[in-house]
């Protein structure tokens, strides 16, 4: 899902040319967590409750959210949205 983020910013941005080079970084500094029922359950929990007071809020933004939960994980977002979490670090 991150993966997809980002390659997304890159072809809206000015970075084009950079997306390979962003995806190997994030695998570099990553662990790549796949989808499961738990995950996806949590998710749509926490997009339905997310919503009601972040207007912009994603269902990406939700899996993003409840992997980072389910593994007790530090997230490290650019994006806002994430600001009240106690697990979450605005860079």
């Amino acid at each position: 899902m991150t993966l997809a983020e980002i390659i997304n910013w890159c072809l809206r941005t000015e970075k084009k040319n950079e997306i390979e080079t962003y995806i190997e970084s994030i695998k570099k500094g990553s662990k790549i967590i796949r989808v499961n029922e738990i995950i996806s359950v949590m998710a749509g929990k926490i997009n339905y409750e997310r919503k009601k007071f972040i207007k912009n809020w994603g269902m990406i933004d939700s899996l993003i959210l409840s992997s980072s939960l389910l593994y007790n994980l530090k997230l490290l977002t650019k994006d806002s949205q994430f600001k009240d979490l106690h697990n979450a670090e605005i860079l």
